[in-house]
């Protein structure tokens, strides 16, 4: 999971689509050859959560992440 959210490969690129959308996005993807996931969905509140496997790696406010990335640098 770390690599997965911290890597910094290069021609990774996250595209936002329209609920609904994904599906097809998805197949264009696909018959294109190109790679892609859904890597997690837009809600309401001030929550992150992202999972992998089936287990949360971040759970966390958007707060308390922001502290987290902050601390460092004060």
């Amino acid at each position: 999971p770390m690599s997965l959210l911290f890597s910094e490969s290069s021609t990774r690129f996250v595209v936002e689509a329209s609920p609904g959308v994904g599906p097809s996005l998805s197949e264009e993807f696909r018959r294109s050859g190109i790679p892609a996931v859904q890597i997690g969905t837009v809600a309401q509140g001030s929550r992150v959560k992202i999972s992998s496997g089936g287990h949360d790696v971040i759970d966390a406010t958007t707060d308390e992440l922001r502290h987290a990335w902050k601390s460092p640098l004060a």
